[in-house]
């Protein structure tokens, strides 16, 4: 009796982990939708995370798709048909984690360098930031943007800013591969956390399956005894 009841208590333990890890997972999912969408939508965003709008409906779609597998680990966590999945699932996530947090702190070190020694790896962004400063529509936000950087221009282009009227204006291109680099900081902090987390939740899926496999051998062999 005793002994069940311990069984019982870290079967209880191990489930609230679970779900502990679990709601973790659904944060970060909808903290990196969010972000993405306010980059989408929002007013005050740099211009140069404009440029790469086009990227951030892909981790939507992630966010949503963690999201997804955070609200399944609910359910799976005492065991059942969907485990096995959970756990296919985590070992995947976990597996494209290490891979985007590795390439994002590498692009965070690039970015810190001077960019004209990247050219090929910022040239789509210097190609969009050219279109952006360009656009009638954006003048009035370049603007702002110039003299809050206190720099002119990006590669020669839209020297609009208050700071243009100086000797040797600095161009923004620098300042804002500073301020993108900050970002892709805290993209690869963010992406580490959910690493580790997917990892956890990961051991945590294979540990449980395995128990599960484990208990179901067991009361099989106990059958063919009786």
């Amino acid at each position: 009796m005793l002994f069940r009841s311990k069984m019982g208590s870290d079967h209880s333990g191990s489930k609230t982990c679970f779900n502990i890890m679990n709601t973790i997972l659904l944060i970060i999912a909808c903290f990196v939708g969010g972000a993405c969408w306010y980059i989408q939508k929002g007013s005050n965003v740099p211009p140069i995370l404009e440029t790469l709008s086009g990227y951030y409906n892909v981790f939507i779609v992630v966010a949503f798709c963690l999201g997804i597998v955070a609200i399944v680990g609910y359910f799976v966590s005492c065991g059942g048909c969907l485990l096995f999945l959970y756990v296919v699932a985590m070992d995947i996530v976990t597996v494209v984690c290490v891979i985007v947090t590795i390439v994002a702190f590498i692009l965070f070190g690039l970015s810190k360098k001077s960019p004209s020694t990247n050219q090929k790896l910022f040239e789509l962004i210097d190609e969009g930031m050219i279109k952006y400063v360009n656009a009638e529509e954006n003048q009035d936000t370049w603007k702002k943007y110039q003299d809050t950087l206190g720099c002119c221009g990006f590669k020669d282009n839209a020297k609009t800013g208050a700071n243009c009227v100086n000797e040797a204006p600095i161009d923004c291109r620098t300042q804002l591969y500073a301020v993108l680099g900050d970002y892709i900081m805290f993209t690869a902090i963010a992406l580490a956390v959910l690493t580790v987390v997917a990892l956890i939740l990961a051991c945590s899926a294979t540990y449980t399956f395995k128990d599960s496999c484990r208990k179901k051998i067991g009361r099989a062999s106990c059958r063919e005894r009786v």
